[in-house]
């Protein structure tokens, strides 16, 4: 996993190398865009665009049993037992 941080805001960012809108410089902003993807193609890892509300629609951030919404309360979360 890519975590991309303040690199790639949202998906949007990455195609064209778009910096985001809060970027010091813009050269800096698109070098950093392409040195994410380049790490993704050589690793073969999957990008998490952290501050992207649409990625995290689709992915969920842990396992069924130990995910926690703000709807779940802690108390009845179900863990697996410890091996």
């Amino acid at each position: 996993m890519i975590m991309t941080g303040d690199a790639v805001f949202c998906g949007a960012n990455l195609d064209p190398d778009l910096p985001p809108g809060n970027a010091h410089t813009t050269e800096q902003a698109i070098a950093s865009i392409a040195k994410v993807r380049l790490l993704t193609e050589f690793f073969g890892g999957e990008q998490v665009i952290c501050h992207d509300p649409d990625f995290w629609s689709k992915w969920q951030p842990a396992p069924a049993p130990l995910y926690v919404t703000t709807t779940t309360r802690v108390a009845s979360v179900v863990r697996p037992a410890p091996v």
